[in-house]
């Protein structure tokens, strides 16, 4: 007679792990925070920039401007400081033992 057990899907497992505030907390704080300034910043970019238009009396042009070179300001610094965290806090593979 044949028994099967049913597998539990990966959700199943990632739901029956114990919470470890000094692992799992601390991802979970700095993750948040940094989603939290990033939508801060974009935030912040769509409300002055009508603002500041009006009181700098710029063009649409201009102020499309102003909001295109955040956004690209944002996606350099993400690739720049990204290699940078991968160089320097990458660890290196440990060599294969025989």
């Amino acid at each position: 007679m044949n028994t099967y057990t049913t597998v539990p899907s990966g959700e199943q497992v990632v739901q029956e792990l114990p919470w470890r505030w000094k692992v799992q907390g601390r991802i979970f704080l700095i993750g948040g925070l940094g989603f939290m300034f990033d939508a801060w910043d974009v935030t912040l970019n769509g409300i002055l920039i009508p603002l500041l238009s009006k009181h700098w009396s710029l063009s649409p042009g201009e102020a499309a401007w102003i909001g295109a070179s955040n956004l690209i300001g944002m996606a350099l610094g993400a690739f720049i400081w990204g290699t940078i965290a991968d160089t320097i806090g990458r660890k290196r593979p440990s060599p294969p033992r025989c």
